[in-house]
């Protein structure tokens, strides 16, 4: 069986088994927290995902260290199922499918926030039109681009709004140099 029908089925389960225990919301912040962590440190991703030697319940105090707290009993109980089904290598992709199914369940809608530098009161804002919108919660990543010069970029629900200074000078441009070549 494949790499990616394994995930769904198992996010899929982990989903049915949250709800059903009305914890829903707390299982997609910390499954978020966990695979942030997973991606942005290969050698704990080597540990949780790759060894299983090292005993599952040190890989579970460090996944509870490394997310702030402690796990969920769902989080804890089901780290352990798929340890003893042999699919930790799965860990990564398995959280993926069930942050996406979740947020759906949920009615969470994830979008990304670029802006040259950090402004707190634009992530309100943003958040709040889009909370307004969309009539859901807003699950909002926001990145740092210093080459955008100024403004934002904001991608929410496979739209790209593009109201920065770097885009309005490529414009600019491109009409100075139609305008030009039109004289020539």
């Amino acid at each position: 069986m494949n790499a990616g029908s394994i995930s769904n089925r198992y996010g899929k389960a982990f989903l049915k088994y949250v709800v059903q225990e009305g914890v829903q919301t707390q299982a997609l912040r910390q499954s978020e927290a966990l695979l942030k962590i997973i991606l942005s440190l290969p050698s704990l991703r080597e540990v949780l995902m790759h060894r299983p030697d090292i005993q599952i319940s040190d890989r579970l105090a460090l996944a509870a260290t490394a997310t702030g707290g402690n796990l969920l009993p769902q989080m804890n109980r089901f780290l352990l199922l798929l340890e003893r089904k042999s699919r930790m290598d799965l860990l990564d992709r398995i959280l993926w499918s069930f942050i996406l199914q979740c947020r759906q369940y949920c009615n969470v809608k994830s979008c990304t926030l670029v802006t040259s530098l950090p402004d707190e009161k634009l992530e309100t804002r943003v958040r709040e039109w889009l909370q307004g919108m969309s009539g859901g919660e807003i699950c909002l990543d926001t990145k740092i681009d210093q080459s955008i010069i100024g403004g934002f970029v904001l991608e929410f629900d496979g739209k790209r709004l593009d109201a920065s200074v770097r885009r309005q000078l490529n414009i600019l441009q491109k009409e100075l140099v139609d305008k030009n070549n039109r004289i020539v």
